[in-house]
This record gives structure tokens, C-alpha cells and sequence, in this order.
């Protein structure tokens, strides 16, 4: 009669186990993952902003400086100075230190380059104001501004000059004035007048050899900057 009631109630216990409904399945949640093999760095690219100057057309060159003739400029050490527009054209000048020009024409563009013609170191010529990366040269001093002279050197009427270098003679003081002749290296002028300053550089009249020709004329004639002495 025992065993019976064992055997009764261990059927009741499965019949109960099976009327227990198991949560509805279809009601989680997946979450999706995508897989990459081991080792791999997933990231998001954003394109590059682009950065430094504009690439020249060929043949063509950057707009210039805001520069002009008359402008006063410093040239960086280590520059040519070449007699035309171009860097094949024959050298006039290097500077080995920073020197200070004025602007006579330009800007011209040339081998990639924009150039300015300048006065006022020697022997005029072209410099080429470098690129928007590494300039050359630098604006000074703007042209109308009042450029002062340095203090002239102490000559007087009836005194001779020695020039240090072959140096222009014109008819009137200043980088405008009609060249007469160029007075050569060593030459002995004597002065009838001056100075009188203009465009930064002091000018003194002479008197000088017209060429061959035997003939005496007066001119004007730059002692050159304090730097750079002419006579």
C-alpha cells in the first residue's frame, strides 16, 4: 500500500514539472556583433584638410608682395642680385648679410619667381622675392614716407673725392636722374656742392670726365649707405 503512494506521488511531481511554461524565447533580445579577426583596428578616416600654399601653375608664380617701386626693402643674407629677371641671368651681386635696396621696377615673373630691380647695394639688379614658405625680402619702409639720411660725411666745396667703386653720375641728385657717365674705380672728382639728400642716400656734385671726350661736366653723385660706403 506504501509503495503505491510513493509511485502516486512521484507522478504527481513530473505532472506538475510539465505545466511550469518556460519563458517565451522569441521575446529576447539579439544583439548583433560583427566579428574581424584577431588583431585588426578598426577606424574612421576623415579626409585630410589641406594645408600650406596653393601649388603654382607651371611657368606661373605667386601673387607678389604688396610692394612697389620706391619701397624700401631688406634682402636676406645668402641672395643673388642678377642683371635680369631670371636665375640664369649673370650675377651682379651676393650678399653674404642682410642688405637694404630700394625698388626701381617689378614685380616681373620669371622661372617661377616674382622679382623686383633694386638700387642702392652696389650695382642694380634683380632679386627674386623668394615663395610664401621662405621670402627673400622684406618691406621696410613704404615709398612717401619721409626717408631720412644718415649724417653725411664731412666734405666741403673745393675738396676731392676718392670713389671706392665705379659709381653713376647723373644730372640731378636721386635714382631718377639721367646718368651722364660712370665715373670709374679710384677717380679723383672734386666737389662743387651738395649734399643734398634724397631717397634715403646723400648726394654730392662733382665734377667729372665726360667719357673720352676730354670734356669737364658737373653731376651728382651718392656717397652710398653708411653701410656700404661709395666714396
Amino acid at each position: 500500500m506504501l509503495r503505491i503512494f510513493f509511485i502516486a506521488l512521484l507522478l504527481g511531481i513530473m505532472l506538475l514539472g510539465l505545466l511550469v511554461v518556460p519563458a517565451d524565447l522569441s521575446a529576447q533580445t539579439v544583439t548583433q556583433v560583427t566579428l574581424y579577426p584577431p588583431g585588426t583596428v578598426v577606424i574612421t578616416l576623415t579626409p585630410p584638410t589641406p594645408s600650406g600654399p596653393t601649388a603654382t601653375p607651371p611657368g606661373g608664380c605667386y601673387p607678389p608682395l604688396s610692394l612697389g617701386v620706391g619701397d624700401q626693402i631688406g634682402i636676406r643674407a645668402g641672395i643673388n642680385l642678377r642683371a635680369q629677371p631670371s636665375a640664369s641671368s649673370a650675377l651682379v651681386n651676393y650678399f653674404d648679410i642682410p642688405m637694404a635696396a630700394y625698388i626701381t621696377d617689378g614685380p616681373v615673373c620669371a622661372d617661377g619667381y616674382n622679382w623686383w630691380r633694386v638700387r642702392g647695394v652696389g650695382d642694380p639688379g634683380w632679386v627674386a622675392e623668394g615663395r610664401p614658405d621662405s621670402y627673400y625680402i622684406s618691406l621696410l619702409m613704404a615709398a612717401g614716407i619721409d626717408q631720412t639720411c644718415t649724417e653725411p660725411q664731412e666734405l666741403q666745396a673745393g675738396e676731392r673725392i676718392r670713389l671706392l667703386k665705379s659709381v653713376r653720375v647723373r644730372t640731378e641728385p636721386g635714382d631718377t636722374g639721367l646718368v651722364l657717365t660712370i665715373a670709374p674705380y679710384t677717380s679723383l672728382l672734386p666737389v662743387i656742392g651738395g649734399p643734398t639728400c634724397r631717397d634715403g642716400l646723400n648726394y654730392w656734385q662733382v665734377q667729372v670726365e665726360y667719357g673720352d671726350s676730354g670734356q669737364i661736366v658737373d653731376g651728382w653723385v651718392t656717397e652710398g649707405p653708411d653701410y656700404d660706403y661709395y666714396i
